[in-house]
């Protein structure tokens, strides 16, 4: 089984992520998942000043 997290955040974001989550046909853990490969697919092409962020 794939291992799971919590994130806080408020309820107007997890309001709005589930509503654009319904919009796409995909659930609420489908589209933060999309997010993070999303973000990691950007991270990974712009070069920034930053130093990454750590992985668990």
């Amino acid at each position: 089984m794939t291992e799971t997290a919590t994130i806080r955040v408020s309820r107007q974001a997890r309001d709005h992520l589930a509503q654009v989550a319904r919009d796409r046909g995909l659930t609420l853990r489908q589209l933060v998942e999309q997010l993070a490969a999303a973000r990691e697919m950007l991270s990974a092409s712009i070069p920034t000043d930053r130093p990454p962020s750590p992985q668990p």
